[in-house]
């Protein structure tokens, strides 16, 4: 910050420690809600099969992680698509679940996170999903899933 009159800079501006022990107790409640919305979503059953729990209408539906193919964010929702050809939309972001999600899933691109169990071919910036399904990858992106690919 400089001085009105002088236009200087004082001695030592910004030097000084900040002490956030007051801001502590503000930053584990931050935390700690974090872990309660991760607790929320994802989901284990009796059997080991880990899922999430997504809400649908008026109740909530448990849906595996190995039945998601992708998902595709459409603004402030999450377009989830399943194997089965199921489709389930969320009103969640889809940065949200990115953080959620195991490293199987990539996001390829900023509307689009793929489960690369079920990557199957590329087609130049484009790969393919087992259903048919095109899907245009960024650059950064490319060189990650094509390595992905050659080790499967």
């Amino acid at each position: 910050m400089r001085h009105k009159n002088t236009g200087k800079i004082p001695k030592g501006y910004g030097k000084t420690p900040v002490d956030f022990p007051p801001l502590k107790p503000h930053f584990c409640r931050a935390h700690s809600t974090l872990n309660v919305m991760t607790a929320l979503h994802l989901a284990r059953t009796p059997n080991g099969l880990e899922g999430l729990r997504l809400p649908l209408n008026s109740h909530k539906v448990f849906v595996a992680l190995r039945d998601i193919m992708r998902l595709e964010g459409q603004r402030n929702y999450t377009l989830f698509v399943l194997r089965n050809g199921q489709k389930i939309l969320v009103s969640k972001t889809i940065g949200f679940y990115e953080e959620l999600l195991p490293p199987n899933f990539i996001r390829v691109n900023r509307g689009c996170i793929i489960n690369t169990v079920y990557l199957d071919f590329s087609l130049g910036e484009h790969f393919r999903l087992k259903d048919g399904y095109e899907i245009p990858v960024s650059r950064r992106k490319i060189k990650q899933l094509e390595a992905l690919r050659d080790d499967a």
